[in-house]
């Protein structure tokens, strides 16, 4: 075995030998951060409208929460609004798409194509859901007053749906 050869084959197993060793200690990457930091105690009122005119208006009362009719209001079902108010809390941006409002079509994040939701707390919170990516998993999303189209984790469109039925 020629001095060269030794070399490459001492260097493979030292640089295996240091992978056995330190094994799955690896410094892991964090978790990304909430895309949104939304309260459930600090919302009283949730707008949520499609683009095929389904709209749901909520407001929160001493016990529970109302939903707004034609003929007035009546009580909301807590379980679906809790499991919507969790989803909010829980989006994460995996990344940003683009910063530019020309491409909003490209992800059907226009005012007129998107999902709305508005959370009038004391943020004031507008976030508009576009398509899913191709992967399924992430969603495209941007928030009012900010240009950039994120992928996002854990929006869920049927619980949006469910919210919306709610106003029926």
């Amino acid at each position: 075995m020629s001095p060269r050869t030794l070399a490459i084959w001492t260097a493979l197993a030292a640089g295996l030998l240091a992978l056995y060793v330190i094994g799955g200690r690896l410094p892991s990457t964090p978790p990304p951060a909430a895309w949104i930091s939304v309260s459930p105690d600090n919302i009283s009122l949730i707008s949520v409208a499609d683009p095929g005119g389904k709209s749901v208006r909520l407001r929160r009362e001493l016990i529970g929460w109302s939903v707004a009719t034609d003929t007035g209001e009546i009580p909301a079902d807590t379980g679906v609004v809790s499991q919507f108010l969790e989803m909010l809390g829980g989006l994460t941006s995996i990344y940003v798409v683009t910063d530019s409002p020309g491409k909003y079509s490209l992800f059907d994040l226009e005012e007129t194509a998107a999902v709305r939701i508005s959370l009038n707390d004391t943020s004031g919170i507008a976030l508009f859901a576009g398509k899913r990516a191709p992967d399924g998993l992430l969603t495209y999303m941007r928030q009012s007053g900010n240009p950039s189209v994120r992928a996002v984790r854990d929006f869920n469109p049927f619980t949006v749906r469910q919210l919306l039925e709610s106003g029926r």
